[in-house]
Formats: C-alpha cells, sequence, structure tokens
C-alpha cells in the first residue's frame, strides 16, 4: 500500500509539474513573421491547418505549373480545398531557406523532396497592420 501511495503521489507531483510548465510557456505572438512562416510549414508539412487561415492575405494568389499552364487560385478556394481534403501528413522532408527579407517584405523558399520528385514553394509575406501575411505562393514540381 505504501508503494502505491508514493507512486501516486510522484504522479501528481509530476502531473502538476507538466501542467505548470505547459501553461506558463509563451504563445508565439501572432504578429510575426516567424509565426507566419511557422504556420505555413505546419500546414505544407503536417496538415495542420490552425492559424493558417489567419496569416493568408485577403488577396493572397496561389500559382502552380502543370503541363506548361500556370493555374493560379486564391484564399476561399485554397481553404475549401483544405477542408475537402482535411490534415494531410506529408511523406517528405521539408527545409526552408530565406531568400530576401526587408522591413516589411520577406521571400522564402520550401523545398519539400518526396522518393520520386521534389517540390518547390517560393512565399511572400508582406507586413500589413494585422500582421506577417502570405501574400503569394508559387508552386514548381521538379
Amino acid at each position: 500500500m505504501k508503494k502505491l501511495k508514493t507512486i501516486l503521489v510522484a504522479f501528481l507531483m509530476l502531473s502538476g509539474t507538466l501542467l505548470a510548465s505547459a501553461h506558463t510557456q509563451p504563445e508565439q505572438d501572432k504578429g510575426t513573421l516567424a509565426f507566419s512562416i511557422t504556420a505555413y510549414l505546419n500546414m505544407v508539412n503536417s496538415g495542420n491547418t490552425k492559424d493558417y487561415a489567419a496569416v493568408l492575405a485577403d488577396d493572397v494568389k496561389f500559382n502552380t505549373t502543370r503541363g506548361g499552364k500556370i493555374i493560379t487560385h486564391g484564399k476561399s478556394e485554397e481553404l475549401e480545398f483544405i477542408r475537402r481534403v482535411g490534415n494531410v501528413k506529408q511523406n517528405c522532408k521539408t527545409e526552408y531557406s530565406t531568400i530576401n527579407t526587408a522591413d516589411n517584405f520577406c521571400v522564402i523558399k520550401v523545398t519539400m523532396t518526396y522518393d520520386s520528385f521534389t517540390k518547390e514553394n517560393i512565399i511572400s509575406f508582406s507586413k500589413t497592420d494585422n500582421g506577417w501575411k502570405i501574400t503569394d505562393v508559387t508552386s514548381v514540381f521538379k
């Protein structure tokens, strides 16, 4: 019985410590460039749609090259597609690099390497009154 009490006390202490540390960790500021990049990467890599819609500019354009043609769609079409597809975790290696950064503008390249092809996304961000927003995404398959 003493052993059970000791285990129970240890479990309660560990649970309390974990809850306290999880509760005190600050949430990333939603207006920062880092937050917007993270929201995009979470969506394309693991299907986590939390905060994705919030980091898209109202007039965002998504451009994809298919069969020599460029197909373009906007925010509403993107979000509808995401709703239909659901949370899809990609089976690829994802890396990103910064191409250019200024006070109110940033361009990054996200490379998603699959077994048989590579997808490159060039993403433009603009700093707005409501934080950093994605304004353009161009995808190329190699």
